[in-house]
């Protein structure tokens, strides 16, 4: 069993780099082609590690599969790529981004 701290720090520090990453991908590929080329390696990159070395490292499932990967997903979600903003004229969004 991993302690909790030790479990919130592996996570944090892999979103933070996924996060980065993600960023990073934007910055060099157009937008819809970044979305497309993490969706497609994050997908790639989960199936191959959970069939094995999610099971015999524990730790690393939690740095890469829930921190990096997820902070992969999360900036796809939150940059704007993944789905166009729709908002109605003289309303307020309901979540904000850069």
């Amino acid at each position: 069993m991993i302690p909790r701290r030790d479990a919130a720090v592996l996570v944090a520090v892999g979103g933070a780099l996924g996060s980065l990453a993600r960023w990073g991908l934007g910055v060099v590929v157009p937008s819809p082609w970044a979305t497309l080329t993490v969706n497609l390696l994050g997908c790639l990159v989960i199936g191959l590690l959970a069939g094995w070395l999610f099971e015999v490292r524990p730790r690393l499932r939690l740095l890469v599969g829930v921190g990096f990967l997820g902070g992969i997903a999360f900036g796809v979600y939150k940059s704007g790529s993944a789905t166009p903003s729709v908002q109605a004229p003289g309303t307020m969004p309901a979540m904000t981004g850069p």
